[in-house]
């Protein structure tokens, strides 16, 4: 007896890909940070309230270990100002098992500074004021990045802007109470400094990775200071490619940064990955660049006990990737919406060995046109090889379709040796060359492979199986470029 899961993925580490079209009810929105917790996952977000269509404020969603929704949390509900938490995983994940985070109330003068820790449930534990700037000073202000400190504290890195002058790096220092500590700027006169990504050496120093405008290029930098924010070094590098960069220290003592780079001289929006690792000088110890191609962005940065994964955008298509220890490339997985351009602005490791993964996806036309939103939030779950169902490494892309296999249907359930199929694509979709079914056992070996017609604007397949052991088997439906769906079969 075979009975067929669709949607139910499991390969000791379990995958599901969600978006929220349904629960933003048409209010656009992004995943900033995504937690493990321990019955799921804890999602930060932005969103465009509903009872406030116009404002758009921070969301706390947990989410079950298959992607389903538990429970939301909408802060400062029914305040009619636009709140902001952050760009690229903007959370600081605590050792009480609490979360904080800066958060802008207020995007114009006078923009306010909050610090709001959150508890596993996503609910509010506390919410302190920081810092504001008199309307008169004309000062804007915004962080982009929260970090703990081993005191106890956090450390917040971001931007300030005053009046004429230029744009510079910010830098604020917290104790455990959020009392403001000390502040720092960074920058030159004639340039725009901003701090996407701050981290704590472990002798009390501190390391800020960010992005300058001086005339002409946009390379990255990366400051050491001392515990009380005074400059030691600063390096900039990456040529034109800066704009989005995060970074992390090693257990050795050393940073690694993720950043884009790019040529001057390169066509209009190409670009490269590029990974590198410093020394506690500020010398380099390796460099390596991968994944050139148009409009690469990098984002969130891990570091493992072998190596390294990252989240970004490559050729418009949300990426998560691999690296070993030296930068070198292992694998790299591309997420698509039917139409659109996706960005994943944090990656996390998870207990299983697997990763989880969220950020923004531009969904047009939508799959389902009763529903008008076309920024979503959507979260991916994979297993240790990037997969959304295991063996996806095995069948020849690495292009996967976001929005398709919520729609897969397989049956009869059980089923005596039969397999029915049926995918509905969106309109327009483009499907590139026939479309094959491949089932693999559960040691990742192909044991059957049949092609999938298509029918106006809908796949279809009726097959027999093959007489197959009991155990596991992974049902794969792919392109030539692109893996659309999937679904777990239980052979009893």
């Amino acid at each position: 007896m075979i009975a067929i899961l669709a949607g139910e993925f499991l390969f000791g580490q379990d995958g599901f890909m969600i978006h929220l079209d349904t629960i933003q009810a048409g209010k656009n929105g992004s995943g900033r940070s995504i937690r493990e917790v321990d019955d799921g996952y804890l999602l930060f977000c932005r969103r465009y309230s509903e009872s406030l269509p116009a404002w758009q404020h921070v969301f706390v969603r947990r989410i079950g270990a298959s992607g389903e929704l538990l429970n939301e949390f909408e802060h400062r509900e029914g305040e009619q100002n636009h709140f902001d938490i952050g760009y690229i995983d903007p959370i600081s994940t605590n050792n009480d098992g609490t979360f904080s985070s800066a958060i802008a109330e207020a995007f114009y003068h006078p923009s306010q500074t909050w610090f709001y820790t959150f508890g596993q449930d996503g609910d509010t534990i506390s919410r302190k004021f920081v810092m504001t700037f008199p309307v008169e000073d004309s000062v804007t202000h915004a962080f982009r990045q929260t970090r703990p400190t081993a005191d106890g504290g956090h450390i917040l890195c971001g931007f300030i802007h005053e009046g004429q002058y230029s744009t510079q790096a910010y830098l604020v220092r917290l104790t455990p109470e959020a009392d403001t500590l000390w502040t720092q700027r960074f920058g030159l006169d004639g340039e725009t400094n901003v701090a996407l990504g701050v981290a704590e050496a472990v002798d009390g120093d501190l390391y800020i990775a960010g992005y300058t405008l001086p005339a002409g290029n946009t390379p990255s930098f990366l400051i050491r200071t001392d515990a009380n924010g005074n400059q030691i070094w600063r390096r900039e590098f990456g040529m034109d490619g800066g704009s989005s960069i995060s970074l992390s220290v090693t257990d050795d003592g050393h940073i690694v940064t993720l950043t884009m780079y790019r040529e001057t001289w390169w066509p209009s929006y190409w670009y490269e990955v590029m990974l590198t690792k410093w020394d506690t000088a500020g010398a380099i110890v390796w460099q390596e660049r991968s994944h050139y191609g148009y409009v690469t962005s990098t984002y969130d940065l891990e570091i493992l006990d072998d190596g390294f994964v990252i989240s970004g955008m490559d050729l418009g298509f949300g990426m998560i990737a691999k690296f070993d220890q030296y930068g070198d490339s292992l694998w790299s997985r591309r997420f698509s919406v039917s139409h659109g351009e996706q960005y994943l602005y944090d990656v996390e490791p998870t207990s299983d060995g697997g990763f989880i993964a969220t950020g923004l996806a531009y969904r047009y036309p939508p799959l389902d046109p009763e529903l008008l939103t076309t920024q979503i939030i959507w979260v991916i779950k994979t297993d240790s090889m990037g997969c959304v169902v295991p063996g996806c490494h095995t069948v020849g892309v690495q292009e996967y379709v976001m929005d398709l296999n919520e729609h897969l249907k397989v049956w009869p359930v059980p089923t005596d040796g039969i397999l029915n199929l049926e995918l509905p694509l969106p309109l327009e979709f483009d499907l590139d060359g026939p479309v094959q079914a491949i089932l693999l056992d559960p040691l990742g070996r192909e044991v059957g492979s049949w092609p999938v017609p298509r029918q106006n604007d809908v796949l279809r397949l009726q097959q027999h199986l093959p007489e197959l052991s009991s155990g596991t088997y992974y049902l794969h439906l792919k392109d030539q470029r692109s893996w659309l769906a999937g679904a777990k079969l239980v052979v009893e």
